[in-house]
This record gives C-alpha cells, structure tokens and sequence, in this order.
C-alpha cells in the first residue's frame, strides 16, 4: 500500500473516542515487542514543550548522543514527527512501520487511536535504530497520554495554562493534576515557570513518589545564565523562548551528567530555528513572523514580546473552531493592530461563521494568500506581519512557500 493510502487509514483514527486507561498502547507495544530499554525523556506542559524537547535533542545531539525524538503535531508531512539527530524518517523507515502496526491494529482488532500508533511508532523505531536516549514530547494532558507508558529517567512539565479544557478540566488545578500523571517514582523532576498553586500539585506529588524535583527558580542548579548572556540571539528571542532554552539546557546538564557542556555547543543549538516557533521568515519579499501561538497562554506571551519591543504588526490569524478563539481574539485585539482572519486547510479550522458578532468587521479570508494579498496593499514595506493561531495554519504557510522542514 502506498504512504498516502496508509496515512489516509491512520488519520481515519484521529477520533476514535477518549481513553480511560493505557491498556490499548500497552497491548499494541507489547505485540510489538518493545523492550522499553533506552534511556527515556518526557516532556510536557501547555506551552513550550515542543520547543524544549527539540533544544534538549540538539544539545544533548551536539555532544554527540543518537538522540531519537517524538514530536507533535507536524506541520508539513507525517515523518516530522519522528527525528534522530534532527533529521526525520525516511519513507523507506516509515512506510513498513506503518504497515506493520495497522496490520497488527486489524489483525488482533485494537481500536488503537492515531496517536497512540505514532507513539509506538515512535518507541519502536527508536528500539530498530538504536539511539542513546529517547526524548518523548506528551500529547495531550500526561496521566492518559500513549507516551506516559514510557518509565522516564526525568520528566519535564515547561508550564501550565488553559488548553484541551475538555479532557483536562476547566481549572489549572486539574489541568496540572492530569500533567502530574508522567511524574514517578524514584525519577527527577524538572519544572518550567508554574504558577505557584500548580507548582504545590507536582510538588506534592513528586514527594509522593520520591521524586526529586528541580525547579527554575534554584539558582545553584541555573547553569544557564551565564551561557546565555554571552548570546547575541538574547535581543531577538522571545523571554519565553529563553525559559524554554534555559530549561532544556538544566535537562541536558542532568543528562550528560560527569560530561562538562560546552557553551560553543550551547551556542550552535540556540541558532538552530524549530519550525513556526517563533519563526522569521521573508515570505514574498515581507518580513514575516510565523508562531504556532495557539491558546490564550501562548498568545498572551506573543503579544507581550511583541509590545514590549515596540513591534507594529499586520496579524494574520486562523484559530482552530475547539479553542478559545474569543478569549484569544481580545487579547489581540488589545494590541490595537491590524487584524485579518483565515480559514486554514483543515476541517477543524474556524469559519466565517464562527467568527464573534462583535469582530464582524474584521476581514475574514478563505485561505492565507488571500489574507496576505490584502495586508501586503494595506501596509508600508518594512512593515512586519505576524501569523498566528494554529499549527494547522503555519504548516499551510510553509508547504505553500516550499519551506524544507
């Protein structure tokens, strides 16, 4: 069967209902004959874990571990998700995997979800190539997750924020219980910037577990400052995108343990670019910038970057229909710019009809180019716009312009 055709009967699974249990990805690895043998990594959080697992694999890549990473979602093909040493799968890789794990799904009729088969996917793989250290980004939530069948050596929770209320709760006390779910026994613990009520949960359940926990605001374990402050990407970067950086830099000391970092390694893995993170690019001739900013958090810290260093852009936004868009749309509107909305190439993406009574005089495009047509007459050349909203919508962008993942 061809890689389309498969990816076709995997992301017919995208929706196959809400787990209670991890007793399907236990089944599926075990058929699989994962070993779970290699040295384990789980990252996650509301914001920023993305970023944080790609800094840890480069660094840790740089002094010269196999570092195996699982990410998601991707943002223009499949194999994305799945790196060793930054560079993705290939088909030849992928393809018999996919095979093989849908063969098993049929055979022994695992009503397996889409992404509990990417995460065995992931494991198996990783076991095949044999890397040094895996590196697992959570889904969604942690306890429930198909990567939390994983035993981590550490775990990582970047922050805590409102996102997938549905399934997590409607409060961040019960968001940052179902994340605790990934902490465990005997393991360590690193914690990103969490409001302090959160910040009591994964702490009391780290002392449940005995776990040892490292948070960001230890000083004596803060190797990262004077590594950063030699940076000149320190002007241009985002204060999010540096606690993402100085965390994962904390993670990677852990990890390398007796193995002194070096800060010229440091260095080369701050200018790698992670994808629509924070992304500048010139797109048909304008200074863009693409985040894949796409809860209120995330917004709120673009925003915030972007008005304390007196940017003035021309927003380019396309929200998901399942999120907050109204809250997200105040927030951008209280900058006082520009705003023009688009629909991206999904079916989750929002309409026009979705669009909130009192923003019916936004503009409301069907795709991107259309939106940017417009800004482009709308601004002054060195003017910079700004998209926004949704991994689904910053793929679009970087497929359409031919941008190399």
């Amino acid at each position: 069967m061809s890689k389309e055709l498969l990816l076709k009967e995997l992301f017919s699974r995208t929706r196959n209902g809400k787990r209670t249990d991890l007793n399907t990805i236990k089944q599926l690895c075990s058929i699989l004959n994962c070993s779970f043998h290699m040295p384990t990594i789980l990252v996650g959080g509301t914001n920023g874990k993305g970023s944080v697992a790609f800094y840890i694999s480069t660094i840790l890549s740089l002094h010269g571990l196999k570092v195996g990473l699982f990410t998601s979602p991707h943002l223009i093909k499949f194999n994305e998700r799945f790196r060793i040493n930054e560079r993705e799968i290939s088909d030849h890789d992928l393809v018999p995997l996919i095979t093989k794990i849908l063969n098993i799904c049929n055979t022994y009729q695992l009503p397996a979800t889409f992404f509990e088969i990417s995460t065995a996917l992931a494991i198996s793989y990783f076991e095949q190539i044999q890397v040094d250290i895996v590196i697992l980004e959570v889904g969604v939530g942690g306890k429930l997750d198909a990567t939390n069948i994983v035993n981590p050596i550490c775990s990582v929770i970047t922050s805590i924020g409102f996102d997938h209320t549905k399934s997590l709760g409607n409060t961040l006390e019960e968001i940052a219980r179902a994340k605790a779910g990934i902490i465990k026994a005997g393991t360590t613990v690193f914690l990103g910037k969490i409001p302090p009520h959160c910040k009591r949960i994964f702490l009391d359940k780290s002392n449940k577990v005995k776990a040892e926990v490292f948070c960001t605001e230890q000083q004596d374990y803060d190797i990262s400052k004077p590594i950063l402050r030699t940076l000149p990407l320190l002007r241009t970067l985002p204060l999010y995108q540096l606690d993402n950086f100085s965390l994962a830099i904390k993670v990677s000391t852990f990890l390398l343990k007796r193995q002194t970092i070096h800060p010229t390694l440091v260095q080369q893995a701050i200018l790698r670019q992670w994808p629509g993170r924070y992304h500048p690019l010139k797109v048909q001739g304008k200074n863009c910038l693409l985040d894949v900013a796409h809860n209120p958090q995330g917004i709120e810290l673009l925003c915030q970057h972007l008005k304390t260093n007196n940017f003035k852009p021309y927003f380019l936004i396309s929200f998901l229909s399942d999120k907050d868009y109204p809250t997200m749309i105040d927030i951008l509107a209280a900058m006082k710019r520009p705003l023009y909305f688009f629909s991206a190439q999904t079916d989750r993406s929002w309409q026009k009809n979705d669009i909130p009574d009192n923003c019916s005089q936004i503009p409301f495009f069907d795709n991107w180019q259309q939106a940017f047509d417009q800004v482009k007459s709308d601004c002054h050349q060195n003017e910079t716009v700004v998209f926004t909203g949704s991994c689904y919508a910053i793929g679009n962008i970087l497929k359409d312009i031919g941008f190399a993942t």
